[in-house]
Protein backbone atom coordinates (compact mmCIF):
# COMPACT_ATOMS: atom_id res chain seq x y z
CA UNK A 1 0.00 0.00 0.00
CA UNK A 2 2.93 2.26 0.70
CA UNK A 3 4.43 1.48 -2.21
CA UNK A 4 0.81 1.84 -4.85
CA UNK A 5 0.69 5.72 -2.09
CA UNK A 6 4.59 6.60 -2.85
CA UNK A 7 3.53 5.77 -7.12
CA UNK A 8 0.60 8.00 -7.29
CA UNK A 9 2.28 10.32 -5.00
CA UNK A 10 5.36 10.50 -7.06
CA UNK A 11 2.84 10.03 -10.74
CA UNK A 12 0.79 13.68 -9.04
CA UNK A 13 3.76 15.34 -8.33
CA UNK A 14 5.13 14.40 -11.69
CA UNK A 15 1.49 15.61 -13.35
CA UNK A 16 1.57 19.03 -11.23
CA UNK A 17 5.38 19.63 -13.09
CA UNK A 18 4.41 18.95 -16.20
CA UNK A 19 0.90 21.19 -15.86
CA UNK A 20 2.75 24.10 -14.17
CA UNK A 21 5.72 23.77 -16.99
CA UNK A 22 3.34 23.69 -19.80
CA UNK A 23 1.30 26.35 -17.64
CA UNK A 24 3.95 28.99 -17.30
CA UNK A 25 4.84 28.17 -20.84
CA UNK A 26 1.18 29.39 -22.27
CA UNK A 27 1.23 32.05 -20.11
CA UNK A 28 5.05 33.24 -21.59
CA UNK A 29 3.36 32.67 -25.16
CA UNK A 30 0.31 34.48 -24.50
CA UNK A 31 2.32 37.82 -22.98
CA UNK A 32 4.29 37.64 -25.40
CA UNK A 33 0.99 37.62 -27.85
CA UNK A 34 -0.17 40.25 -26.33
CA UNK A 35 2.60 42.65 -26.20
CA UNK A 36 3.22 42.08 -29.76
CA UNK A 37 -0.97 43.23 -29.45
CA UNK A 38 -0.22 45.75 -27.57
CA UNK A 39 3.24 47.24 -29.95
CA UNK A 40 0.79 47.09 -33.19
CA UNK A 41 -1.75 49.12 -31.57
CA UNK A 42 0.15 51.53 -30.48
CA UNK A 43 1.88 51.91 -34.11
CA UNK A 44 -1.83 52.01 -35.76
CA UNK A 45 -2.55 54.50 -33.15
CA UNK A 46 0.67 56.67 -33.98
CA UNK A 47 -0.06 56.32 -37.49
CA UNK A 48 -4.01 57.02 -37.31
CA UNK A 49 -2.47 60.33 -35.15
CA UNK A 50 -0.38 61.64 -37.50
CA UNK A 51 -3.07 61.15 -40.60
CA UNK A 52 -5.14 62.91 -38.30
CA UNK A 53 -2.96 65.80 -37.60
CA UNK A 54 -2.00 65.73 -41.54
CA UNK A 55 -5.89 66.01 -42.32
CA UNK A 56 -5.94 68.92 -39.27
CA UNK A 57 -3.30 70.82 -41.26
CA UNK A 58 -5.22 70.45 -44.77
CA UNK A 59 -7.98 72.03 -43.60
CA UNK A 60 -6.31 74.62 -42.15
CA UNK A 61 -4.75 75.33 -45.17
CA UNK A 62 -7.82 75.42 -46.84
CA UNK A 63 -9.54 77.73 -44.40
CA UNK A 64 -6.95 79.65 -45.13
CA UNK A 65 -7.18 80.51 -48.43
CA UNK A 66 -11.02 80.81 -48.59
CA UNK A 67 -10.65 83.54 -45.64
CA UNK A 68 -7.67 84.97 -48.36
CA UNK A 69 -10.14 84.65 -51.05
CA UNK A 70 -12.85 85.95 -49.39
CA UNK A 71 -10.87 88.82 -48.36
CA UNK A 72 -10.06 89.56 -52.45
CA UNK A 73 -13.77 89.02 -53.20
CA UNK A 74 -14.62 91.86 -50.67
CA UNK A 75 -11.67 94.23 -51.88
CA UNK A 76 -12.87 93.69 -55.28
CA UNK A 77 -16.57 94.44 -54.42
CA UNK A 78 -15.64 97.36 -52.82
CA UNK A 79 -13.40 98.54 -55.51
CA UNK A 80 -16.46 97.98 -58.45
CA UNK A 81 -18.63 99.93 -55.52
CA UNK A 82 -16.21 102.51 -55.88
CA UNK A 83 -16.16 102.30 -59.21
CA UNK A 84 -20.25 102.55 -60.00
CA UNK A 85 -20.38 105.19 -57.19
CA UNK A 86 -18.15 107.30 -59.27
CA UNK A 87 -19.93 106.41 -61.98
CA UNK A 88 -23.21 107.26 -60.92
CA UNK A 89 -21.70 110.74 -59.44
CA UNK A 90 -20.79 111.67 -63.30
CA UNK A 91 -24.01 110.79 -64.53
CA UNK A 92 -25.48 112.89 -61.64
CA UNK A 93 -23.02 115.77 -62.30
CA UNK A 94 -23.76 115.64 -65.95
CA UNK A 95 -27.34 115.96 -65.08
CA UNK A 96 -27.22 118.64 -63.14
CA UNK A 97 -25.20 120.54 -65.64
CA UNK A 98 -27.33 119.41 -68.51
CA UNK A 99 -30.50 121.11 -66.06
CA UNK A 100 -27.90 124.17 -65.88
CA UNK A 101 -27.98 124.80 -69.54
CA UNK A 102 -31.55 125.08 -70.41
CA UNK A 103 -31.00 128.65 -71.36
CA UNK A 104 -28.50 128.10 -73.90
CA UNK A 105 -29.43 127.88 -77.47
CA UNK A 106 -31.46 125.35 -79.27
CA UNK A 107 -28.01 123.76 -81.44
CA UNK A 108 -26.58 123.48 -78.05
CA UNK A 109 -29.14 122.13 -76.47
CA UNK A 110 -29.22 119.57 -78.94
CA UNK A 111 -25.45 118.69 -78.91
CA UNK A 112 -25.37 119.05 -75.03
CA UNK A 113 -28.63 115.99 -75.13
CA UNK A 114 -26.94 113.81 -77.58
CA UNK A 115 -23.44 114.08 -75.80
CA UNK A 116 -25.52 112.97 -72.66
CA UNK A 117 -27.25 110.37 -74.30
CA UNK A 118 -23.74 108.93 -75.15
CA UNK A 119 -22.43 109.09 -71.64
CA UNK A 120 -25.67 107.79 -70.36
CA UNK A 121 -24.86 104.73 -72.97
CA UNK A 122 -21.29 104.52 -71.83
CA UNK A 123 -22.35 104.77 -68.30
CA UNK A 124 -24.95 102.29 -68.34
CA UNK A 125 -22.52 99.76 -70.29
CA UNK A 126 -20.05 100.26 -67.10
CA UNK A 127 -23.30 99.67 -64.47
CA UNK A 128 -24.09 96.35 -66.39
CA UNK A 129 -20.32 94.97 -66.86
CA UNK A 130 -19.66 96.26 -62.99
CA UNK A 131 -22.80 94.61 -61.85
CA UNK A 132 -22.23 91.59 -63.81
CA UNK A 133 -18.57 91.44 -62.49
CA UNK A 134 -20.02 91.85 -58.48
CA UNK A 135 -22.32 89.03 -59.37
CA UNK A 136 -19.59 87.22 -60.51
CA UNK A 137 -17.31 88.02 -56.99
CA UNK A 138 -20.34 86.68 -55.01
CA UNK A 139 -20.56 83.84 -56.70
CA UNK A 140 -16.97 83.00 -56.62
CA UNK A 141 -17.06 83.44 -52.73
CA UNK A 142 -19.85 81.48 -52.67
CA UNK A 143 -18.52 78.38 -54.35
CA UNK A 144 -15.52 78.59 -52.44
CA UNK A 145 -17.57 78.55 -48.97
CA UNK A 146 -19.68 75.17 -50.35
CA UNK A 147 -16.19 73.40 -51.67
CA UNK A 148 -14.45 74.65 -48.02
CA UNK A 149 -18.01 73.59 -46.41
CA UNK A 150 -17.60 70.39 -48.18
CA UNK A 151 -13.70 69.83 -47.49
CA UNK A 152 -14.77 70.32 -44.23
CA UNK A 153 -17.45 67.77 -43.90
CA UNK A 154 -14.87 64.98 -45.64
CA UNK A 155 -12.40 65.56 -42.89
CA UNK A 156 -15.03 65.41 -40.31
CA UNK A 157 -15.51 62.37 -41.53
CA UNK A 158 -12.09 60.46 -42.35
CA UNK A 159 -11.37 61.90 -38.66
CA UNK A 160 -14.79 59.61 -37.49
CA UNK A 161 -13.84 56.94 -39.44
CA UNK A 162 -9.48 56.89 -38.10
CA UNK A 163 -11.36 57.16 -34.69
CA UNK A 164 -13.32 54.48 -35.04
CA UNK A 165 -10.54 52.06 -36.22
CA UNK A 166 -8.95 53.66 -33.13
CA UNK A 167 -11.61 52.76 -30.95
CA UNK A 168 -11.94 48.83 -32.69
CA UNK A 169 -7.89 48.56 -32.13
Amino acid sequence: EEDAAAKIQHDLKASYKALNSSTHKKVAELKARLTKQEDSADDAEKELRSKMSSEEEAVKGLRAELAKKKEEAADTKWSLESEVGKEQKYIKDLEANFSNTKEASEKAREEFKEQLSDEKGVAHALRTKLSARARSAKEAVADLEASLEKQEQEASETKSSLEGRLGKE
